[in-house]
Order: structure tokens, then sequence, then C-alpha cells
């Protein structure tokens, strides 16, 4: 059993600060993926079976400035932004986990002679049950 402490904190310049204090999530097993996507390349990841997930927390240093640059696809949820850090923690994590694979895009455009790529490096941080009850049998 692993213990994964989370902590959330926004503060608003010059105006309040909204913190949720320390919460720790228990997972059986965690994983941490990396992905590198050079301009104009995709990429899919095997991150598990669906039911599993009570953790996910996907960053990169690069993300989308505005136009959906940097995407990724879950099961029917299609290109979702990756403009900032995303959190999906407890129920929350099993709605949008509802596939096993993770689809990631970078439709940057190649650089032009003498510019550096924007090449994404993408990361996942997963937390699940690596031990879910049996399905039950169909019909019951």
């Amino acid at each position: 059993m692993a213990n994964i402490d989370i902590t959330f904190k926004a503060q608003v310049l010059g105006g309040p600060t909204i913190s949720q204090p320390q919460r720790r999530i228990s997972v059986e097993a965690y994983e941490q993926i990396q992905v590198e996507l050079a301009p104009g390349e995709g990429k899919t990841v095997q991150i598990g079976t669906s039911d599993q997930f009570n953790l996910l927390i996907i960053w990169s240093d690069l993300y989308s400035d505005g136009s959906s640059e940097i995407k990724y696809t879950i099961g029917t949820l299609a290109d979702i932004d990756l403009d900032q850090l995303q959190t999906y923690l407890g129920g929350s994590a099993e709605a949008i986990l509802t596939e096993s694979t993770i689809t990631f895009q970078n439709d940057y455009a190649a650089p032009a002679e003498g510019e550096d790529p924007k090449t994404a490096t993408i990361q996942l941080l997963i937390g699940r049950d690596a031990t879910p009850p049996p399905a039950p049998p169909p019909g019951s």
C-alpha cells in the first residue's frame, strides 16, 4: 500500500487564498509515465483497467497556448485541451478513465529553420487499486 499526500492551494494576487488541508489517498499501486511528443506527433499510452483508478495527474513542460495544440483523448472524451496541470481524484478519476488508454497529440507546427521544436514532455501519475473485486457474473 502506498500513500499519496495531496495539498491544494490557490491564491488570487491581492485577494483571497483558498486552501484544502492535506488529504491522503491510499493506493495499492502507482505508476509514473513520461511521454515525449515532437511537433505533429501523437502517442497512445496503456494505463490499465478503468475500474481500478482513484488518482490521475497530468502535467507537461509545454502546454497549449489557447488553440488546443497539446491535447488528449480518453474514450469518448476527445481533444481535451492540456492547457494546465490537470488532476482527477477519487470518483472523478474513475469517471474520466473509462478506457485503458490515453492518446496524446502535439499539434504545434514543425519549427522554422533555426528555431527550437515545441517538443512536449508529458507526465502522468496514476494511483490504482491493484486487486479490484471480481466483476459480478452476467445476469446477476
